[in-house]
């Protein structure tokens, strides 16, 4: 059994993402054409206590016979953040019982760092990326208690094609991150409904529907707009794509984030897709919502926290996104990897834009060359795409996060992934962070040129920003204008720009005033944000960051007290500091 190993999840309801062109094959059995009148499919999440149990065994020689699981674990969770698990590394496998019959389809909604999975015993397949979802087809067999291990790894792997490097400046919690999923169905289930606006005068969009685990010969597809029928039509293939009009709407924007729902039916088949009604565009150096130019502030945000890792509860999701909304912000960057539903549909009723961004830190031109890594990275990032393709509040795509951008090595793989893209979506645009500036091979391929930066904190060819016990202004406004003539070049000022990271550390609590203290951050992070506001070429900041996050305290040390990355204008608890404060004065101030 093979699974479909793209990023597969709910189109915002009940229709899961089918990937397309992984080279991956189905189950064969599902993709039989088989007769008769197809039932509506009965889907169960299996999040809960499951058994566990841990190991020192590596992933590669793990079998799910004999297993003594002494233990219990809840799904979502990463084990990693409990006693006596904490900060361990090495193999935790997760078991539970599931009543099933004939086929199903298994969705496993992100774990890390990778993981096998098997169903009765029998592998169903591997996952090798952190944070992708990855659907299964299988027939489960004959009524009754089935039994579903998912063997997850925490253990960093050092080879090139690894998505997870140990130099990555975040922690590496193990676990499954997100919900897993069960759903039965008869003859073909529906796949994948993926909406994209075309017309946001006339309402018109681009619906792509697929169908899964067999074709219903004959049948046809009804489609309605929020209750209202918008056609009815013959299904002629497995992946299909419809030109639809609705007949009432209302526009999305982060001022008044509407959200509209797509219903479709084949036989007693149903999915609903829930989707905004917006343009993203760029134009002579800025990004258009709705024909008009954007302002981007806001922050990269983890979705971590020490007490659950990356098994982040809904209620703090919500709670971190109100705290940067009502801050008066628009905009987070997603950091570094793909953001869960849960964050994506609270931004999308919030009107919070974002950047979502596959995984990716620092990757070197060694790993950058390598064909397996290349080869996952398309595939993880176009999985993201279209997992994440009918979520208004996202306008950017991105990926590989400062990969050195230097190297002939990145050429290549930036253009594929480009290409990946765009294949899936061109609706949106795309970037990536780099921190190499003029030295960049690949800034002729993103529509928007995106730089990190840290001038007052890492830059050592400025004397008077780095060596100064205080913050030096002048000098930091000068190197921010430096980079605005930089992507104001010929060849690069027709192309929106960002500051995608910036910022400086604070210490909780130190109020000296210097380096490390949360005065000295508040000064560079409203300065920036003051620079943006009032000059036309950036057109947007990500700060760096929300919220102190987990990282390695044997990893670059001294620049990582206490084990995090000190840079959150809050604290890893969300506590505010100094800058949280005055950037809200800011921007409360901006907004009168």
């Amino acid at each position: 059994m093979r699974p479909e190993a793209e990023l597969n999840a709910p189109a915002r309801s009940a229709a899961y993402m089918n990937p397309a062109g992984t080279g991956r094959n189905r189950n064969p059995s599902a993709s039989r054409h088989q007769s008769g009148k197809a039932h509506m499919s009965r889907k169960r999440l299996l999040d809960g206590i499951w058994d566990f149990a841990f190991f020192t065994t590596p992933l590669n020689e793990f079998s799910p016979d004999g297993v003594d699981y002494n233990s219990l674990m809840s799904v979502p969770g990463c084990f990693d953040t409990v006693e006596p698990y904490r900060l361990e590394h090495g193999l935790g496998v997760y078991r539970r019982r599931v009543a099933a019959a004939g086929n199903v389809r298994l969705t496993v909604g992100g774990l890390g760092l990778r993981a096998r999975i098997f169903w009765d015993g029998r592998e169903l397949g591997a996952v090798d990326t952190p944070f992708m979802t990855t659907q299964y087809y299988l027939d489960a067999g004959a009524a009754g208690e089935h039994e579903l291990v998912i063997a997850v790894e925490n253990v960093i792997d050092d080879t090139p094609g690894s998505q997870f490097h140990r130099n990555y400046d975040f922690y590496a919690y193990g676990g499954i991150f997100r919900s897993v999923t069960l759903e039965e169905f008869d003859a073909f289930c529906i796949d994948r409904v993926q909406v994209t606006p075309l017309d946001t005068t006339a309402g018109t969009v681009e619906v792509r529907l697929e169908i899964g685990g067999g074709f219903p010969d004959g049948a046809t597809v009804e489609f309605d707009f929020d209750g209202a029928a918008a056609g009815e039509f013959p299904l002629k293939s497995p992946r299909q794509t419809f030109e639809l009009a609705m007949s009432a709407f209302q526009l999305w924007s982060p001022e008044h984030p509407h959200l509209h729902t797509l219903n479709v039916r084949v036989g007693s088949e149903t999915a609903a897709a829930v989707f905004g009604m917006r343009t993203v565009t760029a134009a002579a150096g800025e990004i258009l919502l709705n024909g008009r130019p954007l302002k981007l502030v806001g922050y990269c945000r983890h979705d971590c926290h020490p007490q659950f890792g990356y098994a982040v509860p809904e209620h703090l999701v919500l709670a971190d996104l109100m705290m940067i909304r009502e801050q008066g912000c628009n905009f987070i960057r997603g950091s570094h990897y793909p953001q869960s539903e849960t964050v994506l549909d609270l931004c999308d009723r919030l009107g919070i834009l974002v950047w979502n961004e596959s995984i990716g830190w620092g990757n070197r031109p060694e790993v950058l060359g390598s064909e397996l890594f290349r080869e996952r990275q398309c595939e993880q990032t176009r999985a993201m795409v279209r997992y994440s393709c009918n979520h208004p509040s996202v306008i950017l795509w991105g990926f590989l996060n400062e990969a050195d951008t230097r190297a002939p090595e990145s050429v290549e793989l930036v253009r594929r992934l480009c290409a990946a893209i765009r294949e899936e979506d061109r609706s949106r645009l795309i970037t990536y962070a780099s921190m190499y500036y003029e030295a960049d091979l690949c800034l002729d391929q993103p529509d928007v040129i995106s730089f990190n930066l840290y001038p007052g904190w890492y830059d050592s060819t400025r004397p008077g920003l780095v060596h100064s016990e205080k913050f030096n202004g002048p000098a930091f406004r000068e190197e921010l204008e430096r980079f605005s003539r930089i992507v104001s070049a010929p060849e690069h000022r027709d192309k929106p720009f960002i500051f995608s990271e910036i910022g400086a550390a604070a210490i909780p609590g130190d109020h000296s005033g210097q380096r490390w203290s949360e005065e000295y951050q508040a000064a560079i992070d409203t300065a920036v944000v003051e620079y943006v506001l009032g000059d036309h070429r950036p057109c947007g900041v990500a700060l760096w960051q929300f919220c102190d996050t987990k990282t390695y305290s044997d990893f670059n040390a001294v620049n990582r007290p206490r084990g995090f990355n000190n840079k959150g204008v809050v604290d890893e608890y969300r506590r505010p500091k100094f800058a949280w404060r005055e950037l809200g004065r800011l921007l409360a101030g901006r907004s009168k």
